[in-house]
């Protein structure tokens, strides 16, 4: 469950910034 607990973290840091980006996009 430790490999899959990482990978969900590298997904949601790769997520992040991508909608961070899309939010001052639109703003």
């Amino acid at each position: 469950s430790k490999y899959a607990f990482l990978g969900a973290l590298r997904s949601a840091a790769q997520m992040v910034p991508y909608e961070v980006s899309i939010g001052l996009i639109l703003i």
